[in-house]
Order: structure tokens, then sequence, then C-alpha cells
């Protein structure tokens, strides 16, 4: 059986697991949760843990192949490139090689990225809108790293600055799913509908981004 690695108690009603971002397992349980209750709520969740410490120990290993440092990896539009420190003064590409100034190499990367994620996004927008026929009032890019895109009731889009790592057709999705829903502001099934018009296969390009939120602590 799977153990605990730190139990925390709080006034709370009910027992809940999570494996947080260093592959522990937590349990949060009431004050006067009994020992024998844990145990039983680790054993009926035991196929779930190990679902979830298998996806922490994959992005384990991913982690150790990308990352900001002379000779790693970091993706860009779905593509990797080579991060090499140089004496820069801004983050510059050429070629599949994005080169950084060793003092302050995520910073730049950041900088960089921003200005490329929104004219990509800003573009890519512009062709998807001329489809569907949703227009947004504005198209920012933001730090957010709770979500990948939203969309206001003004019509105000933002995306996630980490979108710009994931592949095209990834962020093709993103961008129709926050223009959808300046019809429908829910996720309805009619939300659903409308995007499946643009984007068929929606429900696997979803899923890639459920199975990959580690992109977004890469950076």
């Amino acid at each position: 059986m799977i153990n605990a690695d730190k139990n925390i108690r709080t006034k709370r009603k009910t027992v809940a697991l999570s494996v947080d971002n260093e592959g522990r397992v937590i349990v949060r349980a009431p004050l006067d949760c009994s020992e024998k209750r844990i145990r039983e709520a680790l054993l009926d969740s035991e196929k779930w843990l190990e679902k979830q410490l298998k996806k922490y120990e994959e992005s384990r290993l991913i982690r150790e192949i990308y990352g900001i440092r002379n000779g790693g990896k970091i993706p860009l539009l779905g593509e990797d490139f080579e991060t090499v420190f140089s004496p820069v003064s801004s983050a510059k590409v050429e070629g599949r090689t994005i080169f950084l100034s060793e003092k302050n190499p995520e910073e730049q990367l950041k900088k960089l990225y921003r200005k490329i994620a929104l004219n990509y996004f800003t573009e890519r927008t512009e062709y998807f809108s001329s489809l569907t026929g949703f227009v947004p009032s504005s198209v920012k890019v933001t730090s957010a790293k709770t979500r990948w895109g939203s969309c206001t009731s003004k019509r105000n889009i933002n995306y996630s600055l980490f979108l710009v790592m994931c592949p095209l057709d990834i962020i093709d999705y993103v961008i129709v799913h926050e223009l959808c829903h300046i019809k429908h502001p829910d996720h309805s099934r009619l939300f659903w509908n409308e995007v499946e018009k643009t984007v068929p296969d929606y429900k696997r390009r979803r899923k890639w981004l459920k199975d990959n939120r580690y992109i977004m602590d890469l950076i």
C-alpha cells in the first residue's frame, strides 16, 4: 500500500489525497480523523495515486532534459531549442539556439517568449476570428500558471505566456477555445459543439494540455 509522506489535519470534514510537485503523497484529514480511516482512504485511492506518482516521475525525467542552463533544452512553438549562455544584453534566437545572459537568463527568456507569444497569438487569433466570426476586444499575454487562456465578459482574451512552448496545433486549440467563450461563456454542450466545428479533435488536444502541464514549470 502507498503510504502518506505528509499528513495535514484541519477543520475539514473529508479526507483528501494529492501528490505535490515534489512527488510526495499528501493527506488532508479532519482533526478527529482516525489512522484507520486514513489508511482506508489511501487503499481505496491506490490506483489513482499510482497514476499520479507515475505522472510525477515522467515529468521529473522531462525536467532533467529541459531547463534554462548552458546546453539545456527549452521548447518554443513545439520545437526544442538549445539554451546557450553568452555575453548578450538580451535573449536572441539563431537557428535552433537561444542565446541568454548567464546573469538573468530566466528573465531574458520570458521577455523573448512574451514578444514571440504576443505576435504569434495575435496573428492566429485574427485568423480563427475570421473563421468563427467571434471577435475579441483585445489580446494579451499574461504570466498565468493556473490556466492556458481566459476570456472575460468584455471579450478580452488572455493567453498564458507558457502556451508559447506548446505545439502549434495545441496553441490553435486554446485560441479557438477562448474565442468560442465569446459566444458561450460556460463549458456547456453548446460551447463544446462550437469548438468542435473548428477543432474536430479538440478532445485529443485538450488531453495533451492536461498531460503536459509540467511545461508551465519549465521557466
